[in-house]
Parts: structure tokens; sequence; C-alpha cells
């Protein structure tokens, strides 16, 4: 997917390994971590897990 910028967004459907990814990778010292988010601010990159919102609400009026 690509946002209104132009940068592509990629999500994931499987909950991020922060532990295992900092193994097997060396992060800069720009990364900031969430609870379920990767990001990198000063170059536009960002890793998400991706929670489906379920079905649509309906509004009844």
């Amino acid at each position: 997917m690509v946002d209104r910028d132009g940068y592509g967004r990629y999500s994931f459907t499987e909950p991020l390994d922060r532990a295992a990814l900092q193994a097997r990778l060396d992060f800069p010292p720009t990364l900031l971590f969430t609870k379920d988010t990767v990001r990198d601010p000063r170059n536009f990159v960002g890793i998400t897990h991706y929670l489906d919102p379920g079905p649509p609400l309906t509004l009844n009026v």
C-alpha cells in the first residue's frame, strides 16, 4: 500500500518479535519501538503488525 505522501506501507499479520529481530539485525539508533511497531521516522520507514478491524459498524438513526 502507498500512503498519500507516496511512501510504501508494509503490514504483517503476525506479531513482531522484537527480541528475534534485534538478535538477527543491527538496528540504527534512529529506530523507535512500540508494542506492535518498529519505526524509523528519520527515514520514513515503518513496520507494523496489522490488526484486522473487523466488519464495518453500521449507524442506526
